[in-house]
């Protein structure tokens, strides 16, 4: 008899657990096309009866922020490709919708007000089953941003929809491996930290000279002298107490940046500046970050000095 309660008990357990972590497996199929598939599961939808517009919930997830969006849950998950992997496709497929109710008009956050004071003019943004934020770079890996959202609002029909199951297919291809930073930082972020080994940072990089460095200032050649005094004092600091103990600074001109040709991209990008300042700043910053291990960038100038991206 407590071995059976014990079995009810695990399989309890088990079930539980499902709702709340996404489950996957692999399939290979060649090198040059490889796909993980991710589960996910969400438990049935709450309604909240003490405000008066009767909002859905979904244990576990946040309600969508969006401007004119229904005020419905979202789960946004960030998934990791393996390193010399490239996403290829992102495939969702997910269990039949069952409609809960219909609802002339679901409660939807609010437009923000303009910066001049002038009333904001309605907006409307309808939301479906899922779509993918976008593709990012952090660490040398891939990261992929997805919204999932168990409940979706038919502004036409008003029909409110429950979906309890997703399957996410990732698709990759190879790429090559340029540099591999700190993976830690990558793992504390992403749902699916067990895809990435753990391999010590690397890099092909070999644009700056040797050093090692945490903070990264970048100013015109006239400013440089009181930015050195902050890059000393941030060495210095150790002797007062700081909490940021061993910050060692460097101090990088514009001028110098333009010294560096292998910074240089290809002219025709950016609609034909593709050499422009904003272009050699930013490939510095990514070489310095790669090869001295910069966390930290402070700009030391306004736009007419270190121009911005227009």
């Amino acid at each position: 008899m407590n071995a059976q309660a014990n079995l009810q008990k695990a399989v309890i357990i088990l079930l539980t657990l499902s709702l709340l972590v996404p489950l996957f497996s692999v399939q290979t199929t060649g090198e040059e096309g490889r796909s993980i598939i991710y589960e996910f599961h969400f438990s049935s939808p709450n309604v909240d009866i003490g405000i008066q517009d009767r909002l859905f919930t979904v244990n576990g997830l946040d309600l969508d922020p969006g401007a004119g969006a229904p005020t419905l849950p979202v789960e946004t998950v960030l998934l990791a490709l393996q390193p010399g992997r490239h996403l290829k496709d992102v495939e969702v497929d997910h269990a039949r919708p069952s409609s809960l109710e219909i609802i002339a008009s679901y409660s939807q956050n609010p437009c923000e007000a303009p910066l001049s004071g002038e009333t904001p003019v309605k907006d409307i943004v309808d939301r479906g089953a899922w779509d993918l934020a976008g593709t990012y770079m952090l660490e040398g890996v891939e990261v992929i941003c997805l919204n999932l959202r168990p409940l979706v609002w038919d502004r036409d029909t008003g029909v409110l929809t429950f979906i309890p199951d997703y399957s996410v297919t990732i698709v990759t291809e190879a790429d090559d491996i340029e540099w591999i930073g700190d993976l830690d930082r990558v793992r504390d972020l992403v749902d699916n930290p067990e895809v990435l080994p753990y391999v010590p940072p690397t890099t092909t990089s070999n644009i700056l000279p040797d050093g090692s460095y945490d903070h990264l200032i970048i100013t015109d050649s006239t400013l440089s002298v009181p930015f050195q005094a902050l890059a000393a004092w941030k060495g210095d600091r150790n002797e007062l107490g700081s909490i940021h103990q061993n910050v060692n600074s460097i101090v990088i001109t514009l001028q110098q940046i333009r010294s560096y040709s292998y910074l240089w991209a290809n002219p025709a990008s950016h609609n034909g500046q593709g050499n422009d300042t904003q272009t050699l700043v930013r490939n510095f910053i990514n070489a310095a970050h790669q090869e001295w291990g910069v966390s930290y960038v402070l700009i030391g100038g306004d736009e007419e000095i270190i121009p911005s991206r227009k």
